[in-house]
């Protein structure tokens, strides 16, 4: 997962955690900046083949049955789930606010409770943020440094919101390309900084070898210094500043010879 350079240090950490609760429930991949619908931009998007153990984690469980107030046993509700939705894929957004402003911007938008672009619709904010959650959202309200999960909280309807078979096919498929180009791109990225890096060791012995040269040349055909430096095209300043100081010091070693 890879976080947006300009977003705030408070929604980067919001996001992480949203992340980690999304992780601990099974979802995988958990990718960041996903198109989801029409324009619609999810900060988290994931989804996920949910086991009986990750069915209670999300609690979509219910082992008390509507009708009697039977309680059920665990594999009694997992059956009547699996009727009732199927066994998966089920798709997952998080929305994360961490002001007031933020929130508010997306009320007639994403919070209208018109538009549910997958399964499970979760928004991820400070607890002290103290907004009404949504309709048919999942509330994961966070600590005031927005790094700590402190509970959650659940409308006045279900959780789960059925879609449309190539609304899920999309959702995943948008989830994967992002996984794709991350990948990708991080590849691409170690490749040329490797690449880079030989290309400098080569440059630098290159360098090496062409100082040596110049050094002979200067000391032993006992050619003008200026004029090889020239001819041979030397930029980097650097070296040519050392190839001077150690021809000087070389032909004041000889001079010293000399006399003795």
């Amino acid at each position: 997962m890879s976080l947006d350079a300009n977003k705030t240090a408070a929604t980067h950490r919001a996001t992480a955690t949203a992340s980690y609760y999304l992780a601990l429930r099974g979802y995988k991949p958990i990718e960041t900046e996903v198109g989801v619908f029409g324009g619609w931009i999810a900060d988290l998007a994931s989804y996920v083949y949910p086991t009986k153990t990750e069915l209670k984690k999300i609690k979509l469980l219910n082992r008390e049955e509507r009708s009697g107030k039977k309680i059920l046993s665990t594999d009694e509700a997992l059956t009547y789930f699996e009727r009732r939705y199927g066994r998966g894929p089920f798709t997952a957004i998080v929305e994360v606010k961490v002001t007031k402003a933020d929130f508010k911007k997306d009320l007639d938008f994403k919070f209208s409770g018109r538009v549910f672009p997958a399964h499970f619709c979760y928004l991820a904010y400070p607890s002290k943020l103290d907004v009404e959650l949504p309709t048919g959202w999942v509330g994961l309200l966070l600590n005031d440094d927005c790094d700590r999960l402190v509970k959650m909280k659940y409308g006045y309807c279900d959780i789960i919101h059925p879609q449309p078979p190539g609304d899920i096919v999309d959702l995943i498929a948008a989830v994967g390309i992002r996984r794709h180009h991350r990948t990708v791109y991080a590849e691409q990225r170690a490749w040329l900084k490797s690449y880079r890096a030989k290309e400098n060791d080569r440059k630098k012995v290159n360098d090496l070898h062409s100082a040596m040269k110049i050094i002979e040349e200067v000391i032993f055909d006992n050619k003008p210094i200026d004029e090889i430096l020239d001819y041979r095209y030397m930029k980097n300043s650097w070296l040519k500043e050392e190839i001077v100081r150690i021809v000087e010091k070389l032909k004041r070693i000889e001079v010293k010879d000399a006399k003795n």
